[in-house]
């Protein structure tokens, strides 16, 4: 009996050392939203609209809890949950990029992602466009500057062509999901260093 490989394996069947770095870090934020083992890989068995509208669902809460764990002593979760994600003089996006939780080039990652949200959410029309509809030349080139920042942790060299073939090579769906678990990787470190900052015992 020939055994079925899934949507998953299928998108990163490319490289490697791309699929182990993102079992590596699905599993990590798994653990850290607490949902069950195989939720985001179970996405890509789903369209474009339901793989973007779940997996961005996954990503504000995620993004709601670091905003909590970094402000203690405060019961606020309710207020973040209210909060839009906007990037003005207020929401989500400028709180965490004023905690230094998240880079200018993280945030604009995460805009735009608000955006195909909101396109996905708020047009009737977009319900059946394909994710490579908003694929566009800048949000491409914001994942290209994603993947520079985290180069060194995703254990490529300085003059790796992997950019460029992970650019070419993958789908926009892969590409945006590799491009966000980045950056909610990011997230948790940096979110760990000041929870680690707020418990050093004060100096008299």
């Amino acid at each position: 009996m020939t055994e079925t490989t899934s949507k998953f394996d299928q998108e990163f069947s490319i490289d490697p050392r791309v699929r182990s770095y993102i079992r590596d870090m699905i599993t990590s934020l798994e653990k850290i939203a607490n949902a069950p083992k195989g939720t985001l890989e179970q996405l890509f068995e789903y369209d474009d609209w339901s793989f973007f509208i779940l997996f961005y669902t996954f990503l504000e809460r995620i993004l709601v809890d670091h905003l909590c764990r970094s402000i203690p002593y405060a019961n606020i979760e309710k207020n973040f949950e209210r909060m839009k994600m906007g990037n003005k003089n207020y929401g989500r996006l400028s709180f965490a990029k004023n905690l230094k939780l998240i880079t200018n080039i993280e945030c604009k990652f995460l805009e735009k992602m608000g955006y195909i949200r909101n396109n996905y959410t708020h047009d009737i029309k977009s319900i059946l466009k394909p994710l490579d509809d908003f694929y566009d030349e800048t949000l491409v080139n914001v994942i290209r500057n994603l993947y520079t920042q985290h180069q060194k942790q995703m254990n490529y060299s300085e003059d790796s062509t992997f950019k460029e073939e992970m650019l070419e090579l993958y789908s926009a769906k892969v590409n945006i999901f590799f491009a966000a678990t980045i950056v909610l990787g990011s997230l948790d470190k940096n979110s760990r260093k000041i929870i680690e900052f707020c418990s050093r015992p004060q100096s008299e």
